[in-house]
């Protein structure tokens, strides 16, 4: 079960007592340097009834826990608590043990089930709620590197697989007081204490188990229910008298005291009211002044004792609460019960403030009645008169009386302007503390300004950098269709220079033939020969125009193929030129660049030039050849 539904839950109890429990609770772990748990406190203090105060509780409990984990951080690093906090893993350890053991023994659910579902077991949600429990908190255990402190003592998992360890147990248990013997060191001392404590918390926690199931099979029956029901609230109701008695009796004293005090002052007035009365037309005025003005000096002084009563009490609590967080620095458990106390004392406080407002009460009665009784005597007192001499010495001392109560107030009207300077004083440290953290505020939201604008930087430079990744796979791939194209090309010029080279062959052969048909004296014979050489001569020129067109050609598509060769790498150059640029955040902010490109790579523009070199030279031959073969023929043609 969660927080907010248990604090939302149909329960017998109020919501709002559940809510008011926990701020109890939780009101001694609340950071005072803290303004945002300061702030939630008080919130969910002055409105527990409000619709967003079971969310504001988890807050400010989440932001507890931060503060604790933040605690346990800072004692992880300290050395010397390293003891301590092995020991708390293998409680924890023992705990998840006897949690696991819980939901799959039934005899040990029963144990802990007191009361009126005594006969039960675990339902499957309650054994699904603790197994969830003792997961968390073994994957909370698996973070933390440190050893295991296990002993027969504390393994629950063994005390309940083996019921005769207790030969082991005994002899562990004198081992510790050999140690607590001999060691000198606090902190073994104070190691050995807590195992030992830790043990013992362990049996009174069966032994009460124990009990408490054995009293409940006593308790089936309904007369030793009530009589152990009325012995237990017997015992807590004479309790609660004594204390009463006690306080009722402090009560009657004071108001003793007071009555004594009013008799006195009574006594005191009646007298004097007898030498004023003679006079009593005269200085009633004056007479009503000097009361106002006591009544309120009056007032003053008891409300300034009453603050300063508080301020003391609150001033107290203070030094308590700074002590209190200062030892729950260092033991957890002793602020564990410094809760109790502090529970206990607050709900003792309470039942005194009723008494004093009870008190409070009375004494108001106590007073009416005291002026009540005044005034009679103030009407038996206007009845009678005495000399003017005597007023007058009376009235003098009063005016005297005047001027001290006068003086006096003028004090504590000067010390309540002290006060309220320094609570000025306060304020403004507040108002300062409040502008250096809206300072820090902003200095925060603009280093996250400045980190947005990076990584925006970053990506885009990623971006153009798989732009350019792109572009350049697009050039590989082109480069590699025109060397195959240039392969084919220089494929097809071989071919073109073996055709020419056969032409030249053929050439010359029958060039040899037309030597021989001069020397041959057949006439007709030449006639055939050179119609069959003229013929030959005609088809060769016809070939050697086509070779002669062909070549041509390529030289037109060897010329375009590097124009654009030559563009692509004006192109690819400018692209290389730009240089990615990747944001490093340094101190000075600067930019550093890591990408630059390699001229020599794997199909650099050089190898492709060096192939064209190839063609041009390979053209050149099969010109030169033809030209040669055009001589030929020319020669040829001139002897015929």
């Amino acid at each position: 079960m969660t927080l907010a539904q248990y604090l939302h839950s149909d329960s017998s109890s109020n919501p709002d007592e559940n809510i008011t429990d926990v701020l109890e609770q939780v009101s001694s772990l609340v950071d005072s340097n803290d303004p945002e748990q300061v702030d939630l406190y008080s919130e969910i203090h002055l409105s527990p009834k409000s619709s967003d105060a079971p969310l504001k509780l988890i807050r400010l409990l989440s932001l507890l826990i931060k503060s604790r984990l933040n605690y346990t951080k800072f004692v992880a690093n300290d050395a010397n608590n390293q003891i301590e906090i092995n020991r708390l893993v293998s409680y924890l350890k023992s705990h998840v043990a006897l949690l696991q053991a819980l939901c799959h023994n039934a005899d040990l659910a029963t144990l802990f089930l007191v009361g009126q579902n005594g006969s039960q077991s675990f339902s499957e949600i309650q054994k699904s709620t603790l197994l969830e429990q003792s997961a968390r908190t073994r994957a909370y255990i698996a973070t933390l590197n440190s050893k295991d402190v296990e002993t027969t003592l504390i393994d629950y998992k063994k005390n309940l697989e083996d019921f005769h360890s207790l030969p082991q147990k005994m002899k562990e248990l004198q081992s510790l007081k050999k140690q607590v013997k001999q060691s000198t060191n606090v902190e073994n001392l104070k190691a050995t204490t807590e195992s030992i404590l830790a043990t013992l918390e362990t049996v009174l926690l069966f032994n009460d188990i124990l009990i408490q199931n054995k009293v409940n099979s006593i308790q089936s029956e309904p007369m030793v229910k009530e009589i152990l029901i009325s012995k237990s609230s017997k015992s807590e109701d004479h309790q609660k008298i004594k204390k009463y008695k006690k306080e009722i009796d402090r009560l009657r004293n004071k108001v003793e005291e007071l009555q004594q005090e009013n008799q006195d002052k009574s006594m005191q007035s009646s007298s004097l009211e007898k030498e004023v009365s003679d006079l009593r037309k005269q200085n009633g005025k004056l007479i009503n002044k000097i009361r106002d003005s006591s009544r309120k000096g009056d007032k003053v002084s008891n409300e300034f004792e009453a603050l300063q009563a508080q301020k003391d009490q609150l001033l107290e609590d203070l030094s308590s609460l700074k002590s209190k967080l200062v030892s729950e620095n260092k033991n957890i458990e002793i602020i564990q019960k410094l809760k109790e106390k502090l529970l206990k004392v607050e709900t003792e406080n309470r039942k005194m403030r009723k008494l004093l407002d009870e008190a409070s009460i009375n004494q108001q009665k106590i007073n009416d009645q005291i002026d009540s009784e005044a005034n009679d005597l103030r009407k038996d007192l206007f009845d009678k008169q005495r000399e003017n001499d005597l007023l007058k010495k009376q009235i003098s001392q009063l005016q005297e009386q005047i001027f001290n109560y006068q003086d006096t107030g003028s004090q504590k009207e000067k010390k309540i302007e002290n006060m309220s300077d320094k609570i000025n004083n306060l304020n403004g440290k507040v108002n300062d503390l409040t502008r250096t953290q809206s300072r820090l505020q902003n200095r925060i939201n603009d280093l996250e300004s400045l980190y947005k604008d990076a990584t925006q930087q970053l990506d885009r430079a990623e971006n153009s950098k798989s732009e350019l990744n792109q572009q350049y796979n697009k050039l590989r791939k082109e480069i590699k269709s025109k060397t195959t194209e240039n392969d084919e090309l220089k494929a097809m010029l071989d071919r073109a220079t073996a055709d020419s080279q056969k032409l030249i062959t053929d050439n010359a052969i029958l060039i040899k033939q037309l030597r021989r048909c001069e020397t041959m004296p057949n006439d007709k014979e030449k006639y055939e020969k050179e119609r069959d050489n003229d013929n030959e001569i005609k088809k060769l020129k016809e070939k050697l125009k086509s070779a002669y067109l062909f070549i041509k050609k390529l030289q037109e598509q060897i010329s375009e193929y590097k124009t654009r060769m030559e563009m692509d790498k004006y192109n690819f150059s400018s692209h290389s030129s730009y240089k990615v640029s990747s944001y490093k955040y340094n101190d000075n902010d600067s930019f550093e660049p890591y990408h630059s490109y390699n001229e020599e790579g794997p199909f650099c523009y050089s190898a492709l030039d060096s192939k064209l070199n190839d063609l041009n030279v390979t053209i050149h031959q099969l010109e030169k050849t033809v030209h040669r073969s055009r001589k030929q023929t020319g020669i040829s043609s001139s002897s015929e």
